[in-house]
């Protein structure tokens, strides 16, 4: 958006929240680019124009007297937005989902466009109050959502969690989602031809678009919660500890005798300890397991360990050609 549709929207917008009108005085503070005009002529002629720009799009600007006869400016009524009603629910999610671009290169117009869209429903919710800030990757989101609405193949180096080795994919972006405090890319990995998950945290060297727009079709039936790995519920995995390793899931998890171990014995490592284990993210949990190696076997359940599995298989085929 150019600098004259900003100051163009924003004196619609301005002039379509009041009842009363507002000065000229009231206008030239609000109004971005009204105030570095110099002097009274050169504003007079940037707010002429304005509003004939304004008037060319079939929206009038209507002049009003206040007491003491000072000029005040409105939209016309006929002309102006209809007021929409939101629940304080609906107004806090706007909040929220303005909340999320703070710090980065949207924040002005993600607050901006929230403060449109709740006018005067946001009476009671003032953005003065705090807004949960959920952290973005400034510098990712702009190519990724570009790549997304251009359906273009994006490029990245990416980190494997068990290897901790970096791999270049090409990727075609479907969507972006937010989980367990971190971003996620959704789409198709070219190379493996798979429906993936890639944790934005984990790109390094930044985004790349490759190859033509509309380049593809996005699945728009994509399973989110199976492709994070989402269970919807506590699941219990038994694991097999080596001695002295893995300190977090010890002091979280739960000592198992191996006497009330329902499988062969044959399966657990000599000297291994046992503890059961409550996790929900499925993906979270397979990528912590690999990353520490033979010092933690999966002992249940059966859908854990082939996650478990294919990261170590994924690693190694990637350290070959390394």
């Amino acid at each position: 958006m150019s600098t004259a549709e900003e100051r163009l929207l924003t004196l619609w917008h301005a002039l379509d929240t009041t009842e009363i009108g507002r000065s000229k005085a009231d206008i030239k503070r609000v109004v971005p680019g009204y105030e570095e005009m110099q002097t009274d002529d050169a504003f007079e002629r940037m707010f002429s124009r304005d509003k004939a720009a304004l008037r060319s799009a079939g929206i009038e600007v209507e002049t009003r007297f206040a007491t003491g006869g000072d000029e005040r400016y409105r939209l016309a009524k006929s002309l102006a937005s209809p007021v929409v009603d939101l629940t304080p629910a609906e107004v806090g999610a706007i909040r929220l989902a303005a909340g999320l671009w703070q710090g980065g290169e949207l924040s002005k117009l993600a607050d901006g466009a929230a403060r449109k869209l709740v006018g005067k429903n946001d009476a009671e919710l003032s953005f003065a109050a705090p807004i949960p800030f959920i952290p973005v990757h400034t510098d990712l989101f702009h190519p990724l959502m570009t790549a997304i609405s251009n359906r273009q193949r994006v490029t990245f180096n990416y980190r494997n969690a068990a290897s901790g080795k970096f791999r270049r994919r090409q990727v075609e972006p479907w969507r972006l989602a937010f989980r367990d405090g971190g971003w996620y890319l959704l789409g198709r990995d070219v190379e493996l031809a798979q429906e993936r998950a890639f944790r934005l945290s984990r790109i390094n060297d930044g985004i790349k678009a490759t190859g033509p727009r509309n380049a593809f079709i996005p699945n728009a039936n994509v399973n989110v919660a199976e492709l994070l790995g989402e269970t919807g519920h506590a699941i219990t995995a038994t694991l097999a500890v080596q001695p002295g390793r893995a300190a977090r899931l010890r002091a979280t998890g739960t000592p198992f005798p191996i006497t009330d171990l329902k499988t062969k014995t044959a399966d657990i490592p000599a000297g291994y300890d046992l503890i059961t284990y409550r996790y929900n993210d499925e993906r979270e949990f397979a990528d912590e397991i690999a990353g520490l190696g033979a010092t933690v076997k999966v002992i249940a359940p059966p859908q854990l360990q082939k996650a478990v599995l294919t990261r170590l298989q994924s690693a190694a085929k990637w350290g070959q050609h390394a």
